[in-house]
């Protein structure tokens, strides 16, 4: 995985090959609103209508992980 790939995924929300797709998509003559759209990776999450939250429908999609730890076989062994 390259540098920029990185960036589109993890800090876009958009697919890793996102610039090519956006290139062969306008040279087929798509506008660029829907050739933006259609890399980007989910959708974002929507809030309650309340004013306070009414930033939150413009942010971008976000990549969650889960980081799960284990002690080696030989620590449960002792």
């Amino acid at each position: 995985m390259t540098e920029r790939q990185a960036e589109l995924i993890l800090g876009e929300g958009r697919h890793s090959d996102a610039d090519r797709i956006e290139h062969e998509r306008l040279e087929a003559g798509d506008y660029s609103a829907k050739v933006h759209r259609v890399t980007v990776l989910g959708r974002p999450v929507e809030h309650n209508q309340s004013p306070e939250t009414d930033d939150a429908k413009e942010r971008t999609a976000w990549l969650g992980m889960d980081l799960v730890l284990r002690a080696p076989s030989t620590a449960h062994i002792a």
